[in-house]
């Protein structure tokens, strides 16, 4: 039998909320993070060549078991940094099923120019 509320952190950590006899699965932070990250992952060579960093990272919303979840990510800055590459600041938002906001950050992307 179960005590409590079992819910999850974003951070993968539970905790329990007694009186309530069902639970909640979120999803962990990682998750959150990991796909927009992924979009830029592809087996072959591309301008992309590593996420340097994550700023001003913000949860609005947990993301729970068995919701969907949509990512957009818009050029907030580029930055040059030698002939080769330049640093590219990203505006991260991710919504769920209903458009609201779960989620907001900055990812940094070091980038090869392209010819």
């Amino acid at each position: 039998m179960i005590s409590g509320l079992v819910l999850k952190y974003l951070n993968g950590e539970c905790f329990v909320i007694r009186g309530f006899y069902k639970y909640t699965l979120l999803a962990s932070t990682e998750f959150n993070l990991t796909v927009p990250a992924g979009l830029f992952v592809e087996p072959n060579e591309g301008p992309v060549l590593a996420n340097t960093g994550l700023d001003n990272l913000r949860f609005m919303k947990p993301v729970e078991a068995g919701d969907s979840i949509k990512v957009r990510l818009s050029v907030k800055h580029k930055t040059p940094r030698n002939e080769d590459y330049g640093e590219v600041r990203w505006h991260v938002t991710l919504t769920n099923q209903d458009d609201e906001k779960v989620a907001e950050y900055e990812l940094l992307t070091m980038t090869a120019y392209t010819s």
